[in-house]
């Protein structure tokens, strides 16, 4: 299965991601230049919502964003730089570092039929094949060649390795993970 990836924050931990909520696609870092121009982190450098002209969500939470409006957005080795309109330098663009650009759930591209965002994944209840519920997703890591399942069991945490041989079925409708967790990685399972 092939999944795309979107980072959740704090707010949104262990609720479902629902249509119009707000989720953060990548985090602002330091000034560059001095024209006002500021360094983006995406958490998905291939998202189709990041391009320039037009007006974004900028905040530390996603109950206290701005709207700012993008006017350049370039790519370069270490992910994009982008310059906003409202602001001409760097020491007034510099108040936007470490907070998050925001965009609606719904406002998403379309993913082919064996592809999920993971902030979709957040919140779902993660089951064995026999029906014991383990935990829920607290987080989806992306670790190079796999992605890794963060999955809380009431104040402790397992990792699962996002792969074929342990998940044998998301369902996104049922809220739902199920697995087939190697020995002695989940306790009591």
């Amino acid at each position: 299965m092939q999944r795309s990836m979107v980072r959740v924050d704090q707010d949104s931990m262990f609720r479902r991601v629902e249509s119009g909520v707000l989720v953060p696609i990548g985090r602002f870092g330091r000034p560059h230049g001095v024209r006002g121009e500021i360094r983006f982190w995406p958490f998905n450098l291939a998202s189709d919502l990041l391009r320039a002209k037009r007006t974004i969500q900028i905040g530390h939470r996603k109950n206290r964003v701005q709207d700012y409006r993008v006017v350049t957005l370039r790519f370069d080795a270490k992910g994009c730089v982008l310059r906003l309109e409202e602001f001409q330098d760097r020491e007034t663009v510099g108040s936007l570092t470490n907070q998050f650009w925001y965009e609606p759930r719904d406002a998403f591209p379309d993913l082919a039929e064996n592809e999920v965002y993971f902030t979709d994944l957040i919140g779902l209840v993660v089951r064995t094949v026999e029906g014991t519920e383990v935990g829920r997703v607290k987080d989806v890591l992306d670790l190079g060649p796999n992605d890794i399942l963060v999955i809380d069991q009431g104040g402790k945490e397992a990792m699962l390795p996002n792969v074929d041989a342990f998940v044998q079925r998301m369902d996104l409708d049922k809220g739902e993970i199920i697995i087939t967790p190697p020995e002695g990685l989940i306790d009591g399972v």
